[in-house]
């Protein structure tokens, strides 16, 4: 029993690399955009506020898709 139980508290042992990996990767997950700031982006972007049944989260990841996919209007008048 006791020897058991070593061996799986050994394999839960991390390096600190990985740990700060983890930490890491759950510091992301958790950073989430204000809802104010959301709508102000999809406003900026000419974009409906909220689609019908659109949870808060489904409005983000679509926020996100705009942003990734709108083209550079830095780069629109150079040529």
């Amino acid at each position: 029993d006791m020897a058991g139980a070593a061996v799986s508290s050994a394999s839960d042992v991390l390096t600190p690399e990985q740990r700060q990996a983890q930490q890491a990767e759950a510091a992301a997950k958790k950073k989430t955009i204000p809802k104010v700031e959301v709508i102000k982006r999809l406003r900026a972007n000419r974009q409906p506020i909220t689609l019908f049944g659109e949870s808060d989260d489904e409005r983000v990841a679509r926020l996100r898709q705009v942003e990734l996919t709108r083209p550079d209007e830095e780069n629109e008048g150079t040529a």
